[in-house]
């Protein structure tokens, strides 16, 4: 068994919904938000894969051109039927956050093709596995510096209800390329693209500033999050699947079969 970050992040929230979702296979297609951050990561997989130089070309033209590949290609994957993918693909919306994702992208140097696409398993020790995909990389030649991004689709996401900075993924992101380049990242980066359902308050009230998050770490965080890892995978092992409340449960798509008590929620 690999624990990806989505996984090992399911287990510490509520062990009975990692089981629900990740053993039982219980997974609910993809709903409008998700889909619509995901298809604006891909269309950018698309611009970096294919090595498209913003000197020769619009990108806005691209963009444009490229956005209904890009929701076409997420959608066969498969998602929620009340998602009207002809909707994204029209809406002026989708350009103009797909086009402000750009200058985000660009602004980090983020958009050159200067590392494949990491989507392998690593060995924490002898029979513990993480994997893992990240959003966007940068690593030079001899893999001496290197720099990670993750896309959220809401500033909100950013924090928890203490508003202290939510940046696990980050980290676990930084494990991954210590473990795998032997490097540790000079720098990771939360990046927040605009919803089509908050694109314009996007542009309204946040800076360039505010749609960046970034965290350095030190070795002491990567020892200190495997052991958790280690821990994690421990307890699905022994298969501790006991039900837990957090801030996630009102929204939780097995709320209704959920073995807590309704009080207690």
């Amino acid at each position: 068994m690999a624990l990806s970050y989505s996984a090992y992040s399911q287990y510490n929230k509520c062990p009975y919904v990692y089981k629900r979702r990740y053993l039982d296979k219980m997974f609910k297609p993809m709903g409008g938000p998700a889909y619509f951050g995901t298809a604006i990561q891909k269309l950018f997989e698309f611009f970096i894969n294919e090595g498209i130089d913003s000197k020769e070309v619009d990108p806005l033209v691209w963009i444009k051109e490229n956005i209904p590949r890009a929701f076409k290609t997420c959608a066969a994957k498969g998602i929620d039927k009340s998602v009207n993918v002809q909707k994204y693909i029209d809406d002026e919306k989708t350009l103009l956050s797909a086009y402000n994702f750009y200058f985000i992208l660009k602004g980090l140097d983020l958009l050159k093709k200067t590392s494949s696409e990491i989507k392998k398993s690593i060995l924490l020790n002898d029979h513990i596995a993480v994997t893992g995909v990240m959003d966007f990389i940068k690593k030079t030649e001899d893999n001496k510096e290197i720099i990670v991004a993750d896309a959220k689709g809401t500033q909100y996401s950013f924090f928890d209800e203490n508003k202290t900075i939510e940046t696990d993924q980050l980290l676990f992101y930084a494990m991954f390329c210590y473990k795998h380049f032997n490097v540790l990242p000079r720098t990771c980066f939360m990046l927040y693209n605009a919803t089509l359902s908050n694109v314009q308050d996007h542009f309204t009230n946040l800076n360039f500033t505010q749609r960046i998050i970034w965290v350095d770490y030190t070795l002491d965080d990567i020892s200190n999050l495997q052991k958790n890892i280690i821990n994690v995978y421990n307890d699905i092992e022994k298969r501790k699947f006991d039900a837990k409340v957090n801030r996630y449960c009102n929204f939780c798509d097995f709320k209704l079969e959920c073995p807590l008590n309704k009080e207690e929620l």
